[in-house]
Protein backbone atom coordinates (compact mmCIF):
# COMPACT_ATOMS: atom_id res chain seq x y z
CA UNK A 1 0.00 0.00 0.00
CA UNK A 2 2.81 2.43 0.84
CA UNK A 3 4.52 1.82 -2.51
CA UNK A 4 1.30 2.57 -4.38
CA UNK A 5 0.88 5.78 -2.37
CA UNK A 6 4.54 6.77 -2.86
CA UNK A 7 5.07 6.93 0.90
CA UNK A 8 8.64 5.95 1.84
CA UNK A 9 9.06 3.30 4.55
CA UNK A 10 12.37 2.49 6.22
CA UNK A 11 12.75 -0.16 8.90
CA UNK A 12 15.87 0.37 10.99
CA UNK A 13 16.96 -2.54 13.16
CA UNK A 14 18.42 -1.88 16.59
CA UNK A 15 17.96 0.66 19.34
CA UNK A 16 16.58 3.97 18.08
CA UNK A 17 19.12 6.06 19.97
CA UNK A 18 22.00 4.33 18.15
CA UNK A 19 20.62 3.60 14.65
CA UNK A 20 18.36 6.61 14.06
CA UNK A 21 20.85 9.53 14.33
CA UNK A 22 23.26 8.16 11.65
CA UNK A 23 20.31 7.50 9.29
CA UNK A 24 18.94 11.00 9.90
CA UNK A 25 22.33 12.65 9.35
CA UNK A 26 23.00 10.62 6.17
CA UNK A 27 19.57 11.35 4.70
CA UNK A 28 19.37 15.01 5.84
CA UNK A 29 16.15 14.50 7.79
CA UNK A 30 15.07 17.76 9.45
CA UNK A 31 12.62 16.53 12.12
CA UNK A 32 11.57 13.24 13.75
CA UNK A 33 7.95 12.67 14.75
CA UNK A 34 6.98 9.83 17.09
CA UNK A 35 3.87 8.72 18.93
CA UNK A 36 3.52 9.49 22.62
CA UNK A 37 3.26 6.65 25.09
CA UNK A 38 2.89 7.25 28.83
CA UNK A 39 4.54 3.92 29.66
CA UNK A 40 7.91 3.98 31.41
CA UNK A 41 9.92 1.99 28.83
CA UNK A 42 8.79 3.98 25.76
CA UNK A 43 9.29 7.23 27.71
CA UNK A 44 12.88 6.11 28.28
CA UNK A 45 13.36 5.36 24.58
CA UNK A 46 12.11 8.82 23.64
CA UNK A 47 14.32 10.51 26.25
CA UNK A 48 17.45 8.60 25.13
CA UNK A 49 16.74 9.07 21.42
CA UNK A 50 15.88 12.74 21.90
CA UNK A 51 19.20 13.31 23.68
CA UNK A 52 21.07 11.77 20.73
CA UNK A 53 19.07 13.81 18.22
CA UNK A 54 19.81 16.99 20.21
CA UNK A 55 23.51 16.36 19.54
CA UNK A 56 22.89 16.60 15.78
CA UNK A 57 20.36 19.44 16.21
CA UNK A 58 17.33 17.50 14.93
CA UNK A 59 14.11 18.06 16.91
CA UNK A 60 12.05 15.13 18.14
CA UNK A 61 8.32 15.94 18.20
CA UNK A 62 5.73 13.76 19.87
CA UNK A 63 2.11 13.40 18.78
CA UNK A 64 -0.64 11.55 20.61
CA UNK A 65 -1.94 9.37 17.79
CA UNK A 66 -3.78 6.78 19.86
CA UNK A 67 -6.03 9.11 21.86
CA UNK A 68 -8.74 11.32 20.39
CA UNK A 69 -7.76 14.19 22.69
CA UNK A 70 -4.00 14.49 23.28
CA UNK A 71 -3.25 13.41 26.82
CA UNK A 72 -1.29 16.58 27.63
CA UNK A 73 -4.36 18.69 26.79
CA UNK A 74 -6.87 16.48 28.57
CA UNK A 75 -5.15 16.60 31.94
CA UNK A 76 -1.84 17.61 33.46
CA UNK A 77 -2.02 14.98 36.21
CA UNK A 78 -2.60 11.25 36.52
CA UNK A 79 -6.33 10.61 36.63
CA UNK A 80 -7.78 7.73 38.65
CA UNK A 81 -11.46 7.81 37.73
CA UNK A 82 -13.51 8.41 34.59
CA UNK A 83 -15.64 10.97 36.42
CA UNK A 84 -12.61 13.20 37.02
CA UNK A 85 -11.42 13.24 33.41
CA UNK A 86 -14.68 12.89 31.46
CA UNK A 87 -15.53 16.62 31.41
CA UNK A 88 -11.94 17.53 30.59
CA UNK A 89 -12.04 15.26 27.52
CA UNK A 90 -15.54 16.32 26.44
CA UNK A 91 -14.40 19.96 26.40
CA UNK A 92 -11.96 19.15 23.55
CA UNK A 93 -14.10 16.73 21.51
CA UNK A 94 -15.45 19.35 19.06
CA UNK A 95 -11.88 20.19 18.10
CA UNK A 96 -10.41 16.67 17.95
CA UNK A 97 -13.24 14.22 17.20
CA UNK A 98 -13.03 14.50 13.43
CA UNK A 99 -12.96 12.10 10.51
CA UNK A 100 -9.60 10.87 9.31
CA UNK A 101 -8.79 12.33 5.92
CA UNK A 102 -8.25 9.74 3.19
CA UNK A 103 -4.67 8.66 2.61
CA UNK A 104 -3.69 9.90 -0.84
CA UNK A 105 -0.67 9.57 -3.09
CA UNK A 106 2.26 11.44 -1.56
CA UNK A 107 2.90 14.45 -3.79
CA UNK A 108 6.32 15.43 -2.44
CA UNK A 109 9.07 13.39 -4.01
CA UNK A 110 11.41 12.04 -1.39
CA UNK A 111 15.13 12.06 -2.03
CA UNK A 112 15.28 8.85 -0.02
CA UNK A 113 15.30 5.65 -1.99
CA UNK A 114 13.20 2.91 -0.49
CA UNK A 115 15.23 -0.21 -0.02
CA UNK A 116 13.54 -3.56 0.18
CA UNK A 117 13.00 -4.60 3.80
CA UNK A 118 14.62 -7.85 4.86
CA UNK A 119 11.67 -9.16 6.88
CA UNK A 120 13.49 -12.39 7.82
CA UNK A 121 16.36 -10.40 9.37
CA UNK A 122 13.82 -8.12 11.07
CA UNK A 123 11.96 -11.08 12.56
CA UNK A 124 15.21 -12.68 13.74
CA UNK A 125 16.18 -9.44 15.52
CA UNK A 126 13.11 -9.61 17.77
CA UNK A 127 12.70 -11.49 21.02
CA UNK A 128 9.48 -13.37 20.31
CA UNK A 129 7.72 -16.16 22.18
CA UNK A 130 7.22 -18.53 19.24
CA UNK A 131 4.88 -20.74 21.31
CA UNK A 132 2.13 -18.13 20.88
CA UNK A 133 -0.04 -19.07 17.91
CA UNK A 134 -0.50 -16.81 14.89
CA UNK A 135 -3.65 -14.67 14.87
CA UNK A 136 -6.03 -16.22 12.36
CA UNK A 137 -9.19 -14.14 12.77
CA UNK A 138 -7.88 -10.96 11.13
CA UNK A 139 -6.32 -10.18 7.75
CA UNK A 140 -3.52 -7.58 7.66
CA UNK A 141 -3.74 -4.30 5.78
CA UNK A 142 -5.50 -0.97 6.19
CA UNK A 143 -8.62 -1.85 4.18
CA UNK A 144 -9.00 -5.23 5.86
CA UNK A 145 -8.62 -3.66 9.29
CA UNK A 146 -11.37 -1.13 8.54
CA UNK A 147 -13.64 -3.91 7.24
CA UNK A 148 -13.03 -6.03 10.35
CA UNK A 149 -13.75 -3.09 12.67
CA UNK A 150 -16.96 -2.27 10.78
CA UNK A 151 -18.12 -5.90 10.99
CA UNK A 152 -17.42 -6.07 14.74
CA UNK A 153 -19.25 -2.78 15.25
CA UNK A 154 -22.51 -3.96 13.67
Amino acid sequence: ELLKLKIPFHLLLGKAQSCLPPFIAKESVSVVVCDFSPLRVPLGWVKETGAELDKIKVPLVQVDAHNIVPVWLASDKQEYAARTIRNKIHKFLPEFLTEFPPVTVHTHNSKLTMKSTNWIKAKESLEIDMTVSEVSWVTPGTCNTCNTCNQKQH
